[in-house]
């Protein structure tokens, strides 16, 4: 049986438009756009064995203000590598507010989680 790990962040239209134009640049090939939102995907021994991979999920974390914290709390003690799958869920909610963030520290952050 697959154990996957879905992480769902509203974001303002905008920031999540800038979050949908970096996803469609640096992950086209796992990027799966719907109505109001989109989702990327990939395994924890992807993400695990391929930095180029993991750099661009911590950017895409990155350019999500709060999706760091969101994937931290998820995830707990436990290393990604315990989950098959990882799908970031991005909605575009224009009532939803920005949280302050550290982009760079978040992608770093990012980086050491997915790493596992």
């Amino acid at each position: 049986m697959s154990r996957m790990i879905t992480i769902r962040i509203a974001l303002p239209t905008r920031t999540a438009w800038a979050a949908l134009r970096l996803a469609d640049r640096c992950l086209a090939d796992r990027i799966e756009p719907e109505e109001n939102q989109f989702f990327v995907t990939a395994t924890g021994m992807e993400l695990a064995s391929d930095p180029s991979l993991r750099g661009h999920f911590a950017d895409l974390i990155a350019a999500a203000p709060g999706l760091c914290d969101l994937v931290a709390g998820e995830l707990g003690e436990r290393s990604l590598q315990d989950f098959d799958v990882l799908q970031l869920v991005i909605l575009h909610d224009a009532a939803t507010s920005l949280r302050p963030s550290d982009p760079e520290a978040d992608s770093r952050r990012a980086n050491r989680l997915l790493a596992g």
